[in-house]
């Protein structure tokens, strides 16, 4: 990630938050989860960037069964950028992170309901 050519580590970290829904004044409180996750990536120099990237991945119903980084290059500036992937058997999203040096920034990301094919 930071172009010294040593390998560097990204670590996921799953958390969930709870979120009370109220839709209006007469109704009783939803109380549902979102299930998050955070990378953090630790450089081979020792460098940490934490949660560069959270993504949530589900709420109580439904939760994504696989995701994974892969390196790509978006642009020709030499660093190394990122293709985040995640899905089930009912959709799937991908989303393109741009290396910036010392941060990423989403560049695009698609979702693609997989229900109807």
């Amino acid at each position: 990630m930071d172009g010294d050519g040593k390998l560097d580590t990204i670590t996921p970290r799953a958390y969930k938050v709870k979120v009370n829904r109220k839709t209006s004044s007469k109704t009783k409180s939803k109380v549902r989860e979102n299930y998050w996750i955070a990378f953090n990536i630790k450089t081979s120099n020792g460098r940490v960037l934490n949660s560069f990237f959270r993504y949530n991945y589900g709420i109580n119903e439904a939760v994504y069964w696989v995701y994974a980084f892969v390196p790509c290059r978006i642009n020709r500036d030499g660093r190394t950028d990122l293709l985040f992937y995640s899905g089930d058997d009912t959709s799937q999203e991908s989303v393109v992170l741009v290396n910036r040096g010392n941060s990423f920034k989403v560049f695009s990301r698609k979702v693609e309901d997989l229900s109807e094919l």
